[in-house]
């Protein structure tokens, strides 16, 4: 069996010390929206 791997293309940059997953997450989403890197409206995987 092969494994497969899918990407939306951005990449998230998340700050695993201080802070939860979920809100590091968020907020890798936030500045990548807020440098261009992620287009506002871009479809996420859920």
């Amino acid at each position: 069996m092969t494994d497969s791997w899918a990407s939306f293309g951005a990449d998230l940059h998340l700050e695993p010390v201080g802070q939860g997953l979920r809100s590091g997450l968020m907020e890798a989403l936030r500045e990548a929206v807020r440098t261009g890197r992620l287009a506002p409206g871009t479809r996420l995987p859920s």
